[in-house]
């Protein structure tokens, strides 16, 4: 699913398997989606950002993109979980100082 003018509108999305010589498949997920979930990645993002800026309530927003409760707080914890992970790695990332940089050259 994603979102068009504001609105959910649902897609049919054909997904590439492949089969490996060693008798295994594996399915080619276009960069669009989540992995293992049923919407686009702008969709849930869209749907986050209305809740994160508290233009609905919680119910109003499931009842508008036809979503659970349950889906809704899976996104807000993963969003937040995962932001926690990028956005602190770039901080240690940026604290790193160039003697402590130039440690990785020497290896």
């Amino acid at each position: 699913m994603s979102i068009s003018e504001g609105r959910r509108k649902e897609h049919i999305v054909s997904v590439t398997r492949v089969k490996c010589h060693c008798g295994k498949t594996s399915a080619l997920i276009p960069d669009l989606l989540i992995p293992y979930g049923s919407y686009f990645i702008r969709f849930v993002l869209y749907v986050l950002w209305k809740y994160l800026t508290r233009i609905k309530t919680v119910e109003a927003l499931c009842d508008e993109f036809h979503i659970s409760r349950s889906t809704l707080y899976h996104w807000i914890h993963t969003f937040i979980s995962q932001y926690n992970l990028w956005f602190g790695s770039i901080k240690e990332i940026d604290a790193l100082s160039s003697s402590s940089l130039q440690l990785f050259s020497s290896i």
